[in-house]
């Protein structure tokens, strides 16, 4: 495990606590310094003085005494600065069975296990020196270049909690060592995207998981060759343990683990920055124990565990050797694949930290690892596109062979002309819809229906593709909607697609077009096979020689020239599956549609198709905004979508639109105070809680439920208890997490007559009455209305308004137990008073409350989320996320808009005199502005060479993609 931590100190703290008597007078032993720098400054293999450390650390001559520093002196521009950040804390920390059997080992395996320790750390060292240390130089800095680094290693072996604890911390100075000779700042930068917004860029500090698994795959290694202890894969999935040290002793000798994990479960945070918060809240100051005591300590209850040195000599050399350039291939080839088929394009220290996980159990070296990237990225199997920011980007042959095929659809289908609507046909459509009393279209709809439907643009004809870009509550259904009609008014059919069963559905109830799932395109496009074909073939000539017709049934469609396919959501798609569907409209000479937005949710897998395609075609932009009436919220959804999270949050809070706690109990509290206070209760669909993460969505479940229960009076009344241990009572919001397919029972009173009267015919005249089949998709919503236990059904009203009776427990469909044995289990329903961001993708509701802390959010999440309701939407945030400022607006902004009643309710957790002090946090560097700026925008590969121009210092060799896949920049 590895932290990068920033620091303003001088070292203080670990030169004091350092002593070269430490096994006598206690403390830990003395630092020694290490990088490629040291010899510069003379210090290689010395041990740490405290003058030198503080010199470098505040951008000095570590030789110059502090009397006789002067401007030479100086390594950096700001040298002695009290506000400039002095250097960073990069802290290894080794497993936890490693620390437990380095503390029960003979003095000779206690020897070896610190060696492998230090030599692990110095790889890793090295490692992040060459991905992550840069310095600048030029005017403004502009001049970017490798930097060699001097670095404090100090060695500790015990944790706050007087627990055997083996790591090191290295103190790197904010200084690096040019080429030339000549010294600087190490490289950082506040970059600034196309609308101006910041984020901070730091080289050093992104490389922090690439090198944490650089340091555990090498300490693997060693112990794994010079001890032959086993390797196994830890619970966690990226590090690896001893096989043979027993699992509770591990757990015995992890309190500081425990009382981190305890103080955020006391929080409610899962976020790397909330962990860092819990780390230092939770500290307390080391005492300096002398080893020998600590060692005799550790040693008395580890033999109550079966740890003893006989233990640890039996468990040594039983491992077995392995081909470790086969293995780190192996684990290089899919890792490459899994990496280009989630984000296309991806950085040498990504796919390092990826190999480096895949073979921690086997104990491969980095620094072999490394070695076997370079190999592959040389012979041509993986792909260097360019170099971005200071590292090389990556992509595999498979994934760019892909890319260019799907380039090239996308280029055939804009080289075809036709699929032309005459505006006689538009205009009766549009007559149509005045007569239906509907209201009547914008210009800017208008400008959009007549580019999709006649596919012209400024007098020009656009091809078989079309564009159309809707941004949140634009009226995008509306459109597509008008534009089936002129369609179909042509003579062409219309056809759609989305990427989930609830966008679909919704496609196909709103707009009148035949919709099917991507998925169920794919599967039956791969039906359409020569195979296939021949068995139908052979079908239909059996029933002509028996005299029958051929086999008249309903077919899944078939895509013609005279077919438009509109595909919905298109951001969201993944781009293997979308290229089947349009590959296949593209040959049969179909019109293809795209509709999305590419400022919401991205892809979860291989993304950047939108782009690509609005590269290829001119789109047409929808930007009048129907949904939200406060033109207010239309403001914070226009910043938002430029990126401009912190004017949007100012927005908000000055409208009293945001709500601040001391700490998630508190912001709890405010949230169901505020849904109660608006009528959630009684109207539970019409206010929904939109959160991050699904245990944020547990728990809030849990408490809107009862707080819903105590607003109206009822505590008991029967009950079932769903997958998650939820109960589920009469009247609640049910979220549907599993598309169910069942038999349809009648329901309705003219079901049950027409059901009775269709059985009677079939009675009398022959036949029979096939039962209805129902469907609820993955996503839908309703609301829970009756129940039977003995059959295991609920009443469910749907909020698409149908009255469904719904198995609660069903078999399992992927289970290969006969059914005999092949019990049932609870369907995954769950509590909807709140639901995450991606359940509410393509939904809209009268109020939201959204949940402004914990995991992680972008760009994208976030403009989701302020655009999801239509009167109202309110954000709940936690102090350390919000930062001061945040506060300050939001307190004054509630101030104003409640009265003291309201506010006295509202601020019951959150009284000013029980905040703790707490330091200025601008609203720009707040941790929710900082998440909700970084965009997820996913792109192709082939992106970094097509339309990028490239600064490239060293040839790419066979990795040209440009050459190998004869595609001009």
């Amino acid at each position: 495990m590895l932290s990068i931590t920033p620091f303003r100190g001088d070292g203080k703290y670990f030169t004091e606590l350092a002593n070269d008597d430490y096994y006598t007078k206690g403390g830990e032993p003395r630092g020694i310094w290490g990088g490629t720098a040291a010899e510069f400054f003379d210090l290689a293999r010395r041990k740490v003085g405290k003058r030198q450390l503080r010199s470098l650390l505040q951008g000095f001559d570590p030789h110059v005494a502090i009397k006789d520093r002067t401007t030479a002196a100086k390594l950096v521009q700001n040298a002695g600065n009290r506000r400039r950040q002095t250097g960073y804390d990069c802290c290894f920390n080794a497993p936890k069975s490693v620390s437990v059997a380095w503390a029960a080992a003979d003095r000779e395996a206690h020897q070896v296990i610190e060696t492998c320790h230090r030599e692990a750390v110095r790889v890793a060292m090295k490692l992040l020196e060459e991905y992550g240390a840069f310095t600048r130089r030029g005017k403004r800095g502009t001049e970017i270049e490798p930097a060699r680094l001097v670095y404090a290693m100090f060695e500790h072996a015990t944790s706050r909690a007087e627990e055997p604890h083996l790591h090191t911390h290295v103190l790197v100075p904010n200084l690096g060592v040019r080429m030339d000779g000549t010294t600087g700042t190490l490289y950082s930068e506040v970059l600034r995207d196309e609308h101006g917004h910041k984020a901070t860029y730091n080289p050093l500090m992104r490389q922090q998981k690439a090198i944490g698994a650089a340091y555990r795959s090498h300490l693997a290694h060693l112990l794994h060759h010079r001890l032959g202890l086993v390797i196994a894969a830890a619970d966690d999935g990226f590090s690896f343990e001893l096989r043979d040290i027993p699992k509770d002793a591990c757990d015995f000798y992890s309190t500081r683990r425990r009382q981190i994990e305890d103080h955020l479960a006391e929080l409610g945070y899962q976020s790397p920055e909330a962990a860092e918060i819990a780390n230092k809240a939770t500290r307390v100051p080391k005492s300096a124990i002398s080893r020998p005591k600590l060692f005799q300590k550790w040693k008395r209850k580890l033999e109550s565990f079966g740890l003893d040195e006989e233990f640890i000599k039996g468990i040594c050399y039983q491992a077995h050797a392995y081909d470790q350039a086969k293995t780190i291939d192996k684990a290089i080839h899919k890792a490459a694949d899994e990496l280009a088929n989630k984000q296309a394009s991806f950085r040498v220290s990504e796919l390092f930290e990826e190999v480096a996980k895949r073979t921690a159990e086997y104990g491969c070296g980095a620094d072999h690892i490394k070695v076997r990237i370079d190999k592959e990225v040389f012979e041509g199997s993986l792909v260097s596109l360019t170099w971005q920011r200071n590292e090389r980007l990556l992509s595999t042959q498979d994934n760019l062979r892909f890319e260019h095929r799907f380039i090239k659809s996308l280029q055939a289908l804009t080289e075809r002309l036709g699929h032309t609507v005459p505006d006689s046909t538009v205009d009766k459509v549009l007559a149509k819809r005045a007569r239906r009393s509907e209201f009547d279209l914008t210009d800017e709809q208008l400008t959009a229906l007549r580019y999709l439907v006649s596919g012209t643009v400024d007098g020009q004809q656009i091809g078989s593709l079309r564009i159309s870009i809707g941004d949140a509550g634009t009226g995008k259904t509306t459109l597509l909607k008008t534009a089936r009609e002129a369609w179909n008014l042509a003579g062409y059919r219309v056809y759609g697609a989305s990427l989930s069963g609830v966008a679909t559905e919704k496609l196909r109830n709103e707009t009148g077009i035949e919709a099917y799932t991507l998925a169920k395109w794919e599967f039956e496009r791969a039906k359409n096979h020569l195979f296939e074909f021949l068995v139908q073939e052979g079908r239909d000539a059996v029933r002509s020689i028996r005299g029958l017709p051929k086999d008249t049934r309903s077919t899944f469609p078939r895509l013609t020239n005279r077919s438009v396919l509109v595909v919905d959501e298109t951001v969201m798609a993944d781009s293997k599956l979308l290229y089947g569907l349009q590959r296949a409209a593209e040959r049969a000479g179909s019109l293809v549609v795209w509709a999305g937005d590419d400022k919401q949710l991205q892809a979860i897998s291989h993304g950047g198709a939108f782009i690509q395609a609005m590269r290829q075609v001119p789109p047409v932009r929808l930007t009048e905004n129907f949904r939200q009436k406060d033109p207010a919220d239309k403001e914070v959804a226009r910043l938002q979508a430029e990126g401009n999270s912190a004017e949007a949050l100012r927005n908000m809070a000055e409208r009293g639109k945001v709500f601040v706690g001391n700490s998630v109990d508190d912001t709890h509290a405010m949230l169901t105070t505020m849904w109660e206070r608006a009528g959630g209760p009684q109207n539970p669909r019409g206010h929904q809680v939109i959160c991050v993460t699904n245990l944020q969505r547990q728990r809030l479940n849990t408490e809107l439920q009862r707080k819903r229960w105590s607003t109206l009076g009822r505590f008991l009344a029967p009950f079932i208890v769903n997958h998650e241990g939820q109960k589920l009572y009469l009247g609640d919001r049910l979220h549907f997490r599993e598309s169910l397919r069942f038999t349809q029972p009648p329901v309705t009173m003219t079901e049950k007559l027409t059901t009775g009267v269709q059985k009677k015919l079939a009675h009398t005249y022959g036949g029979h009455v096939k039962p209805k089949r129902e469907e609820v998709r993955n996503g839908s919503m309703g609301t829970l209305v009756g129940f039977n236990p003995l059959t295991h059904v609920m009443q469910v009203k749907m909020d698409d308004g149908r009255l469904l009776n719904v198995p609660y427990r069903i078999k399992d469909p992927a289970s290969k137990v006969p059914d005999v044995f092949n019990f049932k289990r609870p369907a995954k329903i769950s509590l909807g008073y709140a639901i995450t961001t991606h359940s509410s993708q393509a939904a809209s509701f009268s109020h939201t409350y959204l949940v402004g802390y914990g995991g992680t959010r972008n760009r994208e999440q976030a403009y989701v989320q302020l655009t999801r309701g239509e009167h109202s939407t309110e954000l709940f945030t936690t102090f350390q996320y919000a930062g001061s400022e945040l506060d300050s607006i939001a307190f004054r902004g509630r101030v104003q808009r409640f009265d003291e009643a309201t506010l006295e309710q509202l601020h019951a957790h959150n009284r000013p005199d029980s905040f703790q002090p707490r330091g200025i946090t601008p609203l720009e560097e707040s941790i929710l502005v900082k998440q909700m700026q970084r965009s997820q925008k996913k792109t192709f590969g082939l992106e970094h060479v097509l339309y990028q121009p490239t600064d490239i210092e060293q040839p790419l060799h066979l990795g040209d993609p440009g050459r190998r896949f004869g595609l001009e920049p």
